[in-house]
Order: C-alpha cells, then structure tokens, then sequence
C-alpha cells in the first residue's frame, strides 16, 4: 500500500481509494427497525468521507479520489435480501451523495 501511495505522490496524481461498502440496510430490527433505504448513519458517514477527502486535499493537493463499491446484489441472499431492495438501497445512497455535494458546493452545509 505504501508503495501505491508513494507512486501517486511522486507522479502528483489523487491517491485512490476504494471502500467496499453500503451493500444495503442489514435487517436488524432492534437496530434500524423496517427501514430498508439509507438513513442519517449513511449520511453521516458520506459526511465523514467528505471531510476525510478534505482533509487530504488541504495537505496534499491532488487529494483523494474515492471510489464505493456496493457489494449488496452478491451478498443479499446471505441476509434474505431481494434484489430490488438492494437496487434501491444503492439508488438512494447515489441520491444522498450527490445532495452532499451539491450542498458542500454551494456553502449551504459544512461537516
């Protein structure tokens, strides 16, 4: 890993991550009772993301290129999770980050 980062570095281009995350809304009915889309713990950790993003880029100004990868559609039956939830799920997430930028840009929300 250090050398992958010391290669960005060196060529100035963003370090590149990658999170294997948000698969969908694991039923947990003492946790998140019959919600099934993203909630205010997604957002946050897109909050969370965002600032670590940030925080990157104000010491190193090619910055952070992140990249998520939902993992719900080959983990979903393990959790008896239909497709479409998971389809749905990713959708409102892929909404949720993109009104977090559209905000960050325009100054109305700060982390």
């Amino acid at each position: 890993m250090l050398r992958t980062l010391q290669r960005c570095i060196q060529s100035e281009r963003p370090i590149q991550l990658t999170l294997m995350a948000f698969p969908f809304k694991v039923p947990n009915p003492a946790k998140v009772g019959s919600r099934k889309l993203p909630d205010f713990a997604e957002l946050s950790a897109i909050c969370h993301l965002r600032s670590l993003k940030e925080a990157i880029q104000a010491v190193y100004p090619p910055g952070l290129e992140l990249h998520i990868l939902h993992d719900g559609s080959l983990i979903g039956d393990l959790f008896g999770i239909d497709l479409q939830e998971i389809r749905e799920y990713e959708s409102y997430f892929s909404d949720l980050v993109a009104l977090r930028k559209r905000r960050i840009s325009s100054g109305v929300m700060t982390s």
